[in-house]
């Protein structure tokens, strides 16, 4: 292979894996959603992550966390000197 057709191929293999990344943020985004909805009353975040069955991790459910609250389909509280989360009213629709 030519050095053109390497770089192109590295390239090709960072598009791929930014898309997988894209992917596997967004599937945990819905998660997290979802098991919101199912604690009206908030979840702490490593609540979040016992429920997910290993779905979701203690180093990324704080970054998920923080999007989601940017994006005003969350909102935090201090409790028990940590944050609890809960969803938004109409966030589910």
């Amino acid at each position: 292979m030519s050095a053109m057709q390497w770089i192109l191929l590295g390239v090709l293999g960072a598009i791929l894996l930014c898309v997988w990344f894209a992917r596997r943020l967004r599937r945990q985004k819905i998660l997290v959603l979802e098991l919101l909805g199912k604690r009206p009353n908030g979840a702490f975040g490593l609540d979040l992550v016992l429920m997910s069955g290993g779905e979701l991790h203690r180093g990324t459910i704080y970054v998920i966390l923080s999007a989601l609250e940017d994006a005003g389909l969350v909102i935090s509280w201090g409790e028990d000197g940590r944050r609890k989360y809960r969803l938004v009213a109409g966030a589910t629709q």
